[in-house]
């Protein structure tokens, strides 16, 4: 009877359903792409906390598409396995969707560019949040850090509602924030579905 699970487990590891991996990887290469863009970007928006709110807008339109892109292509790689919820493909497409604003309207956006972060800002933070709930569930051992995450995620949309001036300052600490996540995150997840 053991065999019997044995031959099953070994043929269903080596299947592709819905084009997960077929042997684990040792690291998620959409992910840790997004996260040291997002690291790049961060570190910059610190660095040079005092650029026209067009240029701000230009360089989060980058970061919002490349990571949404990623994103949104991840959860398809995975097939949508249960840490990747409609939340996160939900934020991928809004990443996209203010990306292409921010890039085709960036002072048009000026004005209100710490709302519509915030908005996204307090949108990743709740998916990221129901993540790390998920990965709690499946054994992730990063979850926690994940949650961290999210919670920050949400209080730093919430001041880019309050306080609209430290927008640069904001933005460079969630590109880090996300983009440390994304990185742990990019090495662990394998190993949870391996």
């Amino acid at each position: 009877m053991a065999r019997d699970y044995e031959e099953v487990d070994a043929r269903v590891l080596d299947r592709e359903p819905h084009g997960v991996w077929k042997r684990p990887r040792k690291v998620s290469w959409p992910i840790l792409i997004a996260g040291i863009v997002l690291i790049a970007l961060g570190i910059a928006c610190l660095i040079w906390p005092e650029p026209a709110l067009e240029t701000i807008g230009v360089l989060i339109g980058i970061g919002l598409i490349v990571s949404g892109v990623l994103g949104v292509a991840d959860f398809f790689v995975t097939g949508g396995l249960a840490i990747f919820t409609g939340w996160l493909l939900f934020d991928g497409i809004i990443g996209v969707l203010l990306g292409i604003f921010f890039l085709c309207e960036p002072l048009a956006t000026a004005a209100a560019m710490s709302w519509l972060i915030g908005i996204l800002v307090v949108c990743g933070g709740i998916a990221q949040i129901v993540s790390a709930f998920n990965m709690r569930k499946l054994g992730g051992g990063v979850w926690g850090f994940a949650l961290a995450a999210g919670v920050l995620s949400v209080l730093i949309g919430i001041a880019l509602f309050v306080a609209p001036a430290s927008l640069s300052i904001l933005i460079g600490m969630f590109g880090i924030l996300y983009g440390a996540m994304f990185v742990a995150g990019a090495f662990a997840i394998p190993k949870v579905f391996a």
